[in-house]
């Protein structure tokens, strides 16, 4: 996770290391469909409080990078994110902005 400051927003970018399968590719050994595997909800919290939601699908690319925009951030607040997939599996990450 990293930040970038643009005058008052930071925008905060987040790499989350997940497989994604959309359930459309076919294994080659197996010769049956890969099962769906996808990030469903990332939640962004400033200093634990929500600021930001995104609902993801399928759609989503491999090592997805998502991005938020926030305004009202100071030097020390803390950003956190945590995801949730379709399968049960979960992650989160956090930074300090500089």
């Amino acid at each position: 996770m990293r930040t970038k400051r643009r005058g008052e927003v930071i925008e905060v970018l987040c790499l989350v290391n997940h497989p994604t399968e959309t359930g459309q590719r076919v294994d080659g050994k197996t010769n049956r469909k890969i099962p769906t595997h996808y990030i469903q909800k990332m939640v962004f919290k400033l200093n634990g409080q929500r600021v930001a939601v995104a609902d993801t699908g399928s759609g989503v690319s491999r090592r997805p990078v998502i991005a938020v925009r926030l305004r009202g951030t100071r030097t020390g607040d803390t950003i956190s994110v945590n995801w949730t997939d379709n399968m049960g599996e979960s992650g989160s990450a956090h930074t300090t902005i500089a």
